[in-house]
């Protein structure tokens, strides 16, 4: 019990109402990133409009987390961009 109790207070302690919100969200988030990945992996041939409709929808999550009142959110959510487009 000792050895968890340590690796909890060494981890910034037990999440907060709001580290599971933000869990939800990112959640969330991924699975629509998961659905689309699986979508466009499923198909021998993905069609371009296939593709920028997906790409398109993306890009529409990122730019309403980055505009959100919330600044954490924001600044994850614009690194994560700058990920995917690498």
């Amino acid at each position: 019990m000792r050895s968890v109790l340590n690796y909890v207070m060494l981890h910034g302690g037990i999440p907060t109402n709001e580290d599971w919100d933000y869990a939800k969200c990112f959640v969330r988030f991924l699975k629509k990133l998961f659905d689309i990945t699986e979508k466009l992996s499923d198909t021998k041939y993905v069609t371009s409009y296939e593709y920028f409709n997906e790409h398109c929808m993306i890009l529409t999550i990122f730019q309403a987390w980055i505009n959100s009142s919330d600044r954490l959110l924001g600044s994850m959510t614009e690194r994560m961009r700058t990920k995917y487009f690498k």
